[in-house]
């Protein structure tokens, strides 16, 4: 799309989620007032969902778009409440950084990074605005998993690859030509930083991810942001070797 045509699509998305995330959140309402367990009619809901889903790109995942499915899917009170705190705004980040490729995006998010005294302040700033708000109502399950989350989608945004997990590591990351990477793998020492830190990746999504995404809540708040950090890490090293490699 040539950048009017992408800013005109990205409004239209952006205010159907909104009006989704209305009707998510007058749902868990209705429900909630007359004490009902499960929405039994989910009809219109999956049909407004759908409108949205027709008008994703092939080359767009957005994150959390699975587990909004899984969340109408089940359609009880707190699928729905999930779906206006977490889902949506998740798929929101999504389609908002869609199309901004290349140097000048990348450097534009690494310059939002300021090291400081405070952890926080370590923090990638994209894992930051995705998690501030469940770490401040201490939802460090689903914080732990969305900072996870945004690393994949980060690695399917950079690879053009619509894999998960292990298959999307194996497949996108590496030392050799047209591979992600973590250094310029122009040295053995390089190399390794590279393959070790794949590894990294892959232990966050089969520790972290997985439990996480399975109902696990044995993160605290102290353990989350140490996620935070070695996913920003991560983060941090892809898009500038991604930049690098773009110049």
């Amino acid at each position: 799309m040539e950048p009017a045509q992408l800013e005109k699509w990205r409004n239209d998305v952006i205010s159907r989620l909104e009006a989704l995330k209305v009707r998510a959140r007058q749902t868990w309402q209705f429900m909630d007032a007359n004490d009902l367990r499960k929405l039994e009619d989910k009809t219109d809901f999956e049909a407004a969902w759908q409108q949205v889903q027709d008008l994703f790109p092939e080359d767009l995942h957005p994150n959390r778009a699975s587990d909004l499915n899984r969340h109408i899917h089940f359609a009880e009170q707190h699928d729905f409440s999930d779906i206006e705190e977490m889902d949506i705004p998740a798929v929101m980040e999504s389609v908002q950084r869609y199309g901004r490729t290349g140097a000048a995006f990348i450097a534009e998010e690494l310059e939002r990074l300021n090291f400081n005294s405070s952890v926080s302040d370590i923090i990638h700033p994209q894992i930051k605005d995705a998690c501030a708000e469940l770490i401040a109502g201490r939802q460090y399950r689903e914080a732990a998993r969305t900072t996870v989350g945004l690393l994949m989608d980060e690695l399917r945004r950079l690879s053009g690859s619509d894999s998960d997990g292990d298959a999307l590591v194996r497949q996108a990351v590496g030392t050799t030509p047209g591979k992600l990477a973590f250094s310029d793998c122009q040295t053995n020492n390089a190399k390794q930083v590279t393959e070790g830190l794949k590894l990294t990746i892959q232990g966050l999504y089969k520790g972290v991810r997985n439990p996480s995404s399975h109902g696990w809540n044995g993160f605290g708040r102290v353990e989350v942001f140490q996620i935070m950090a070695v996913s920003s890490l991560l983060l941090t090293q892809l898009q500038i070797v991604a930049a690098e490699n773009d110049d």
